[in-house]
């Protein structure tokens, strides 16, 4: 497949037939602002195609780039598959929000939040003690 725009790439992400390495070399050949929209970044996140979201950083994209208008509703954060992933993104600077107030922001930039949306019971579980580990000081939180 020829990619064109990233439409093709979320094409290729959702095709489990098609193996990472395939799509990352495909990545390769096209154009820099297909290899690093953080829409397929998102796409990549979102899909458990983890390899692909981390070559994407490398060639550039933004780990925090967020889309408030798509189904991710904020960060990769929010659609980390689990601790390993979420881990790696906070390593590479991925933000998380300082809350867990549904009222505070929309979309929910909290992965906390977002987790429980998604009924993912280990995933929520990290993030509260994640955000523990990070703001549990913090009287506002």
């Amino acid at each position: 497949m020829d990619i064109k725009d990233k439409w093709d790439v979320e094409e290729l992400l959702r095709n489990k037939d098609i193996d990472e390495s395939t799509i990352i070399e495909q990545l390769r050949n096209c154009s820099d602002e297909i290899r690093v929209s953080g829409d397929v970044f998102l796409t990549a996140v979102f899909w458990n195609r983890f390899e692909i979201a981390k070559e994407m950083v490398k060639f550039g994209a933004d780990v925090n780039y967020k889309n408030d208008g798509s189904i991710y509703s904020g960060n990769a954060l929010n659609v980390a598959h689990s601790k390993e992933q979420a881990e790696w993104l906070l390593e590479h600077g991925a933000e998380i929000e300082m809350n867990t107030s549904l009222h505070i922001s929309k979309p929910y930039k909290n992965p906390a939040i977002m987790a429980a949306k998604h009924n993912d019971a280990i995933m929520v579980l990290y993030w509260l003690e994640k955000e523990n580990e990070l703001f549990g000081n913090d009287e506002k939180y």
